[in-house]
């Protein structure tokens, strides 16, 4: 590998459906708040940023695009950290507050359409069933999203040309995206997508022995593949350093998966995680990459 592809590009995810906490973490809600904070995480190295949107009233998941666009105007008046947005959107909820769904595949459809357009994606490879504490969610959850859904998805991904992430918590998602390969519906070897091994979330747990199971299925189908890894809670960073020393080209960070600093306190600000992360990554001998090493790296743009 040249330098350049070993460098490590850290992503953070600073929002998800986790909720604020007294003492900690201070969670980014607004469109302000949410660039802020991001513009904190890019001066302390990360380099991409996986977002959801937030209602400011309800503090809730929102599907609404100009929220989403006002973000992504503020993030970019602040730096041009690379901004990911995710097929599933996150769980949204009725007017009472209570009733829990997924969006549905037009809401979804629609982030492609965003003004102005965000860098890069994230797709889920299929259903799965999420129990995830630490991110917000203490019961289980099945975020449903069939083989039809996906296929859409990433075809639409691909005609718009964008770069897009095949979200991974099961073996299944990775023969799913296998055989969409065959089908037709991309390409399985080109550069502009890259898998991510998301270990904690659910029955899939945060073990070393299942990262290089997975990673080993993912050479044998992707093998010019780029990878990420992202893991929940305390195993985030642990998971982290274990796929740092293995070669990965992603490590995520983020209140979205993990509020834990390596010594098991509770940080206060995402740019505490992903300060974390880039010691972790540089004491491992990876230097980490800077936003335009980023799109060199992954192959953007497209």
């Amino acid at each position: 590998m040249s330098n350049l592809e070993e460098k490590i590009i850290i992503l953070v995810s600073p929002t998800g459906k986790q909720m604020p906490r007294e003492g900690g973490p201070n969670v980014p809600i607004s469109p302000q708040e949410i660039a802020e904070d991001v513009y904190r995480c890019y001066n302390a190295g990360a380099s991409m940023l996986h977002i959801h949107a937030r209602d400011v009233e309800t503090k809730l998941h929102t599907t609404d695009m100009s929220v989403y666009s006002d973000i992504f105007k503020r993030i970019r008046a602040k730096c041009n950290i690379l901004i990911q947005t995710t097929n599933i959107m996150g769980v949204t909820y009725d007017a009472t507050g209570t009733k829990a769904d997924v969006p549905s595949d037009d809401e979804r459809l629609a982030l492609l359409n965003i003004e102005p357009r965000q860098d890069c994606l994230s797709i889920a490879m299929g259903t799965w069933d999420f129990f995830h504490p630490v991110g917000g969610y203490p019961n289980w959850f099945t975020f449903i999203n069939g083989h039809d859904s996906v296929k859409k998805t990433i075809a639409a991904a691909v005609e718009k040309k964008f770069i897009f992430e095949m979200e991974l918590v099961n073996m299944a998602g990775l023969f799913n995206a296998y055989g969409l390969a065959e089908e037709g519906v991309f390409d399985k070897n080109a550069r502009y997508f890259w898998i991510d091994y998301c270990l904690g979330f659910g029955a899939m747990p945060a073990k070393a022995s299942v990262l290089q199971f997975m990673l080993g299925e993912g050479k044998q189908l992707f093998p010019q593949a780029k990878w990420e890894i992202n893991a929940t809670g305390i195993d985030q960073l642990r998971m982290g350093a274990l796929a740092a020393s293995l070669g990965c080209n992603i490590w995520r960070t983020g209140f979205e998966d993990n509020i834990y600093l390596p010594n098991g306190e509770v940080a206060q600000y995402n740019a505490q995680i992903v300060e974390s992360a880039v010691k972790i990554a540089k004491d491992l001998g990876r230097e980490i990459a800077t936003v335009d090493e980023a799109k060199q790296i992954m192959g953007f743009p497209r």
